[in-house]
């Protein structure tokens, strides 16, 4: 396995693939967050504007795999300061895949692996559009490449949409594949569906559904 590229580290689902990583994997993150505990004091840790290009090719010199888990959500948007980017769906669900999908390509990479969501294709406003739109680009980039589309994510303080899960049952006795596509995934298990697709590329060139996350996890 070669060298893998983590950015989105410090989220929900990049917190539980961390453990997973090994010693000379590298952790992109933006350099206000490199900067505190506990990244400061990884040593694989890589402090990286997400957005600039350039400075995203020489971080990705060397890697193999580049992996993107970064996402946002209205709640979370902001306006852009002296010291960091607007947060949106245009700079992070977008800007964010679409940088490191072109600089991993000139750094020599030859894989990458997205993080995106159930129900995207065809789905209405700007978050679905966005998630596309990312899709899109790592497709063209020239590398190769596995998307992964979990449905809702849960894992502790995300119970809630576990509970959606009984109204999907009776579906399963006829739509088997298409209902556990639409069940929720607990964090720890997308977290082992990510670092196995990371360290082989037996799923390359696949869009992966829950159905497939959860038999990949194992």
């Amino acid at each position: 396995m070669g060298t893998i590229a983590v950015a989105g580290i410090s989220g929900y689902t990049g917190q539980r693939v961390l453990p997973g990583l090994p010693a000379d994997a590298r952790l992109l993150l933006r350099p206000s967050t490199a900067g505190r505990a506990p990244w400061k004091d990884d040593a694989r840790t890589v402090g990286v504007d997400l957005l600039d290009e350039e400075a995203l090719t020489g971080a990705l010199a060397g890697v193999e795999t580049v992996v993107c888990l970064v996402g946002t959500t209205r709640a979370q948007f902001r306006p852009a300061t002296d010291d960091e980017h607007a947060v949106n769906y245009d700079t992070v669900d977008i800007g964010i895949p679409r940088a490191l999908a072109a600089a991993g390509k000139r750094a020599g990479a030859r894989r990458f692996v997205l993080l995106s969501s159930f129900g995207i294709e065809k789905g209405p406003g700007a978050y679905p559009a966005a998630k596309r739109e990312a899709e899109r680009a790592v497709r063209e980039s020239g590398l190769g490449w596995v998307v992964l589309r979990p449905s809702f994510i849960v894992g502790p303080g995300r119970a809630a949409p576990r509970a959606l899960d009984v109204f999907w049952a009776p579906v399963r006795l006829f739509a088997r594949g298409f209902a556990d596509d639409l069940r929720s995934i607990d964090v720890q298990v997308l977290a082992r569906a990510v670092l196995r697709t990371a360290s082989s590329a037996e799923w390359d060139g696949r869009v992966l559904e829950g159905r497939d996350l959860h038999a990949i996890a194992g």
